[in-house]
């Protein structure tokens, strides 16, 4: 009886090769890195931890790493705001936080602080005082645009040196 044409043995690839055992090498995961996290925020979570203390009953070691988790997962958020966010929660919750409350809080902190002001005008305005200074004033650079999508330039009219 004939041999099927895609036999591995008679492929001319293989030529008559044994089939290479599976590998019992096993190329082990690498671990996710942790984000750094700045010592403030390590800070801010321990002391959360300690207003909200688990039940007499809970487990020690899964409260420690609940915190550990809560601490990577606001590493991203400034620490001024975080600060600000976990006050904002200790006054008015009775129990710990989860980590997008505390986001979520840290954002609206970082908004409410720059909404109705002038973010950046005086810089941009020195700016302008600065390069018409530099060319006389010939040039009357100035500040154009809204709040967000400020910039400077320069104005049409120019002025005539005869005058």
């Amino acid at each position: 009886m004939a041999t099927a044409p895609d036999d591995w043995q008679d492929n001319p690839v293989f030529g008559g090769r044994g089939l290479t055992p599976p590998s019992t090498y096993i190329v082990p995961l690498s671990q996710p890195r942790e984000r750094p996290v700045h010592p403030a925020t390590g800070k801010i979570i321990a002391e959360l931890g300690l207003r909200y203390r688990p039940s007499l009953h809970a487990d020690l070691e899964a409260y420690a790493h609940t915190l550990r988790l809560l601490t990577q997962d606001v590493a991203d958020v400034d620490p001024g705001a975080l600060g600000w966010a976990c006050r904002e929660w200790v006054r008015t919750k009775p129990f710990l936080p989860k980590a997008n409350e505390l986001i979520a809080l840290a954002h609206e902190f970082t908004t409410s602080a720059t909404q109705g002001t002038d973010t950046g005008l005086a810089q941009l305005q020195d700016h302008c005082d600065r390069l018409n200074a530099l060319n006389g004033g010939r040039d009357g650079w100035h500040v154009v645009g809204q709040r967000g999508s400020r910039t400077i330039a320069k104005r049409n009219e120019r002025r005539s040196d005869a005058a």
